[in-house]
């Protein structure tokens, strides 16, 4: 009977840890489950990325800042790379599909791109079902069998009229956004609708200059905030139509909070929107954070984390939803990305460190971190170097299944257990 019971006790022990932890079974889009950035899975361990053993794999993927999504035990990303022969230099770019256990191979689909100022797709390929969407530079609209990488079909958005590039430099930036039947791009002058089966057009908005902000669906389900070129527009979903839109700069995303308000970081300032079926009002506005125009913030717990600009410096900023008002900030080394995880916030500065600290309004308290990445501070190039010369981290991080993902602007993509 002892021997029952101890058998018993530890069952429901194994049972109750268990159930503590949670772990996600994909992050199938940019920004993750919930398109903010913010996971609840829990059950990994920030201490663990001192571990040396528990870097699984590393891999190259090509240059660009293109992000990751998982789903089972397949891994999308994109990048470019550079071939050179004894008589020539050519470049392509690639979608991949990397196994997560081992960081091998398992399919890659590329095409022909030129030299570029700053290298490499920055679209984040979206995970629905079987299929793989992917976005290229040049407006090329793929979608794949995400197990096979055949294509199943593909539309240049902008040989169609569905979208000018955005910027002549970077060109398309921004992801696509699933719902239901439709796949939506921040493309034309107030976004573009297409049949994620098809490709055939459901609705756009003409030729004009999307922005390298990706769609955000808004609460309800009914309508969208598309940030094309210096414009911020709310749509409705099913026909396209503009409801309300105001002047724009910067290329953040805005933040749905879950019930009527909208985050949204700019260049000069941030603002609290309350959306309503006749457009949004602004229910704050404030100057005391200056965002970088790539770096996007993330919302929790009434908060937003993210960097802002102190000259060429930078500083993590913890502000309240309430005004808008600065709680905390923290001297950065460079510019960086970040997620919320479980309550913590896992960042990477510009120079491959990798930072685990809480994400709570009562200071900045560091949990870990390490260098996962040997890079140099980007303040210590001469002014005058190339920018495809130059290394750094502002691809967001992704967790999943207590596995970190990570990579820098030059392909270096590497996967920390931390379990």
């Amino acid at each position: 009977m002892k021997k029952i019971g101890l058998v018993l006790n530890v069952l429901i022990l194994l049972i109750s840890i268990t159930s503590c932890s949670k772990q996600g079974s994909d992050w199938s889009q940019w920004r993750g489950p919930n398109g903010n950035a913010v996971t609840d899975e829990s059950g990994w361990r920030p201490e663990a990325i001192n571990d040396e053993s528990n870097i699984l794999w590393r891999a190259n993927v090509g240059a660009g800042h293109s992000s990751v999504t998982v789903k089972d035990n397949r891994l999308y990303t994109m990048g470019q790379t550079k071939i050179e022969t004894t008589s020539d230099t050519t470049f392509e770019s690639a979608v991949w599909c990397l196994d997560t256990e081992t960081g091998s191979t398992v399919w890659r689909y590329t095409w022909p791109t030129e030299e570029q100022q700053w290298p490499g797709p920055g679209s984040t390929p979206v995970i629905d079902e079987n299929r793989v969407y992917a976005l290229s530079r040049k407006g090329n609209m793929y979608c794949f069998d995400a197990l096979s990488g055949e294509v199943n079909w593909m539309i240049n958005i902008v040989k169609e009229n569905l979208g000018s590039l955005p910027n002549e430099n970077l060109g398309f930036h921004s992801s696509a956004l699933i719902v239901g039947e439709k796949l939506i791009l921040n493309s034309g002058s107030a976004g573009l609708s297409l049949n994620k089966m098809t490709g055939d057009v459901i609705w756009h908005s003409g030729p004009g200059k999307g922005g390298h902000a990706s769609p955000v669906l808004l609460n309800g389900g009914a309508t969208l905030i598309v940030n094309p070129q210096k414009k911020m527009v709310i749509v409705d979903l099913n026909s396209g139509k503009v409801l309300w839109g105001q002047d724009w700069g910067g290329s953040m995303d805005a933040i749905n909070l879950g019930d009527s308000r909208i985050f949204a970081p700019r260049c000069e300032f941030v603002q609290l929107l309350n959306v309503s079926s006749n457009g949004a009002d602004v229910l704050w506005e404030s100057t005391q954070t200056l965002p970088r125009s790539f770096l996007n913030f993330t919302v929790f717990n009434e908060h937003a984390y993210g960097f802002s600009r102190k000259g060429r410096d930078q500083v993590l900023q913890c502000i309240s939803m309430d005004q808008g008002d600065v709680i905390w900030q923290e001297e950065c080394n460079m510019f960086g990305a970040l997620i919320v995880a479980d309550g913590k916030l896992i960042m990477f500065d510009g120079i491959g460190m990798l930072i685990i600290a809480n994400a709570s309004a009562e200071g900045y308290n560091v949990l870990a971190q390490r260098k996962l990445f040997d890079l140099k501070d980007r303040r210590d190039y001469p002014r005058n170097t190339r920018r495809d010369l130059i290394e750094y981290c502002w691809t967001n991080p992704v967790l999943v299944n207590g596995k970190l993902y990570a990579r820098t602007n030059h392909g270096n993509l590497a996967c920390v257990d931390l379990r």
